[in-house]
C-alpha cells in the first residue's frame, strides 16, 4: 500500500472512531450492534469521497409503515361547539380604497366598498361560489326556464325575514309588519326592486344591465309603463322573468345587486334615508348597523 493511500485510510478510521465517539455520548442507552449501523449511515458519504470519480450515495427517505390490515383507522374528532354571542361583529375595512363609501341603496351601488356591504346584507336569488363559479341556489330553491329560453320562474323561500339593527337596544331584531306579523322576503320585494333600478325616478345607472328583461329597456327610457316589464311575482315564492331573448346568463346576473328584493314600505317610508343607522333594513345574515359595521 502506498503512503498516500494509507494517509488516507488513517483518516477515515480517524473519523469513523471520532463519529462512534459522539454516536456513543449521545446515544448512550444504544447497543453496540445499534451504534455500529448508526455509525455505518453516516460514514458511507464520507468513504465514498475517497474513490476516484464515485459519487455520494442517495438518501433514501424513510417511511411510516402502513398500519396492519386489521387496525381500527383514527378519526379526527368533531369540533367542539361554540357557544358565540348572540350577536357577531364583521368589520370590513375599506381604508384606502378610492372609492367613497356613499350609500348602502341596492339600485344605488356601482362596485367598490358600497357593493362589499350590499352583497353581505343581501341575498340574491342566485349565489355564485366565489370558488368553484357555480351557480347556487340564493333566495331562490330551484329555477326553470321554458323551452325557447324566454321564460325564467323562480321558486323561493318562505322563510327569510327582513331584519334591522336597532340601535335603541344595541341588536338586530326582525322586521314587524303594522299587525306584528313579521315581515319575510317574498317574490314581490324582488318584483319591486327589480323594477326600482329600471324607475327613471331612481335614477340608477345599473338599469341598462337589465335590459335583456322585456319591457326594461323602455320604462327605463320613459317610453313605456312598469307594467311592461317582465317582471312579476306570481305569488309570494314564485317569480318570474320575461325576457327579449335568451340569455343563459341570467342566473348570473340574478345574484348581483341590481336584482336583490328591497323593502317597498321603508323606501316609501323613509325615501332616501331609508339606508341611514336605524331604517335600514335587509334580510342576509348580516344586517349594517352604520357605514362601517354589520351586525349579524
Amino acid at each position: 500500500m502506498s503512503r498516500k493511500a494509507s494517509k488516507k485510510t488513517a483518516l477515515v478510521l480517524t473519523c469513523l472512531s471520532l463519529m462512534l465517539s459522539l454516536l456513543s455520548a449521545a446515544c448512550g442507552g444504544l447497543s453496540p450492534e445499534e451504534i455500529d449501523a448508526q455509525a455505518e449511515q453516516i460514514a458511507i458519504p464520507i468513504v465514498a469521497t475517497w474513490k476516484a470519480g464515485a459519487p455520494a450515495p442517495t438518501a433514501r427517505p424513510t417511511r411510516t409503515p402502513p398500519p396492519p390490515p386489521d387496525a381500527t383507522p383514527t378519526r379526527t374528532p368533531a369540533p367542539t361547539k361554540m357557544n358565540l354571542a348572540p350577536a357577531q361583529v364583521l368589520n370590513l375595512a375599506f381604508c384606502c380604497s378610492g372609492v367613497d363609501f356613499n350609500t348602502l341603496d341596492p339600485a344605488m351601488v356601482w362596485g367598490g366598498p358600497p357593493a362589499q356591504v350590499v352583497t353581505e346584507a343581501f341575498v340574491g336569488l342566485t349565489r355564485q361560489n366565489e370558488e368553484t363559479s357555480e351557480v347556487e341556489p340564493g333566495i331562490a330553491t330551484s329555477w326553470d326556464v321554458s323551452a325557447d329560453g324566454l321564460v325564467w320562474t323562480f321558486q323561493l323561500r318562505t322563510d327569510v325575514p327582513w331584519v334591522r339593527y336597532n340601535p335603541a337596544i344595541g341588536r338586530v331584531e326582525q322586521v314587524t309588519a303594522a299587525s306584528g306579523q313579521v315581515r319575510t322576503v317574498t317574490a314581490h320585494d324582488f318584483e319591486y326592486g327589480i323594477k326600482r333600478v329600471l324607475d327613471p325616478g331612481t335614477e340608477s345607472s345599473n338599469g341598462d344591465i337589465l335590459y335583456l328583461i322585456e319591457g326594461a329597456e323602455d320604462f327605463n327610457a320613459s317610453d313605456g309603463p312598469s307594467s311592461a316589464v317582465g317582471v312579476k311575482a306570481l305569488d309570494d315564492s314564485t317569480l318570474e322573468i320575461r325576457l327579449v331573448e335568451p340569455a343563459g346568463y341570467l342566473d348570473v346576473i340574478a345574484d348581483t345587486w341590481v336584482m336583490l328584493a328591497q323593502p317597498e314600505w321603508q323606501i316609501k317610508a323613509h325615501g332616501d334615508e331609508w339606508t341611514e343607522t336605524g331604517n335600514f333594513q335587509a334580510y342576509a345574515p348580516t344586517c349594517s348597523r352604520s357605514g362601517r359595521t354589520i351586525r349579524t
